[in-house]
């Protein structure tokens, strides 16, 4: 939900937003519940004074550690500070 807004927010006009919307209904959409809430949470706790981690990151990161997934950013950066958070370019 949170990676869906921040691709939609990123849209300029109506014709992104229409592609957009169609390549995320190619995927399954993983909702936040009260681990990844607790878990983003810690996160947030941890890096946000020490390396200005966003609240969305640390959601995005979460999501990620509880699901045991890989996380595609073009901001690699945002993510560098979060354990067992090994960010990749999808391209």
């Amino acid at each position: 939900m949170i990676t869906s807004a921040e691709l939609l927010a990123g849209c300029r006009n109506q014709s992104e937003q229409r592609r957009v919307e169609r390549e995320l209904a190619l995927y399954s959409m993983l909702w936040i519940d009260e681990e990844i809430s607790k878990t983003a949470l810690g996160l947030y706790r941890q890096f946000h004074l020490s390396h200005g981690a966003g609240f969305f990151d640390c959601l995005i990161a979460a999501t990620a550690q509880v699901h045991g997934l890989q996380l595609a950013t073009l901001n690699t950066r945002h993510f560098a500070p979060f354990p067992n958070i090994e960010p990749r370019r999808p391209y």
